[in-house]
């Protein structure tokens, strides 16, 4: 972060905040007062408002593609985690009778696992559905903005 400072109002410099405070942290040189200022603005000013548009645009479906490939990897790392599960109950259930108590209970917490594993595929497969939908929603985008640039 960088912080205003000076003597006077019309003589000012911009320096790092840690420096002020006293703080050798930082290597940044100070930037001086009015000519940063004009840089600046004048960037600003001169920046072009259909690129940062278009910009945008491609970054904002790039988020939504992001996200449902994260919420994709979520789902599949618990369907793992849930098998896992799975298949040390099964190693534990042949290591005990049918007539044992705890049977029963393996069999309630399996069925359990088969069910979250089954709701977890019914939503992987709608995260897929709207991944494909994201995924040529920027595609079309990317060509639309392709095609103003020439025109």
């Amino acid at each position: 972060m960088i912080t205003k400072a000076g003597r006077s109002p019309e003589v000012y410099y911009y320096i790092c905040r840690f420096k002020r405070h006293g703080f050798n942290s930082c290597s940044f040189k100070n930037l001086n007062d009015k000519h940063t200022d004009n840089s600046i603005i004048n960037y600003l000013m001169n920046y072009d408002q259909n690129q940062l548009k278009n910009n945008l645009n491609i970054e904002i479906q790039n988020t939504k593609v992001s996200k449902l490939l994260d919420n994709i990897d979520d789902i599949n790392s618990k369907i793992l985690s849930l098998n896992h599960d799975k298949e040390k109950y099964l190693d534990y259930l042949k290591t005990i009778t049918s007539a044992s108590p705890l049977f029963k209970d393996i069999e309630i917490k399996f069925a359990k696992i088969n069910d979250q594993v089954k709701n977890l595929e019914l939503q992987k497969r709608k995260q897929q559905f709207e991944l494909s939908i994201a995924q040529t929603q920027k595609a079309d985008v990317q060509q639309i903005l392709k095609i103003c640039k020439i025109v």
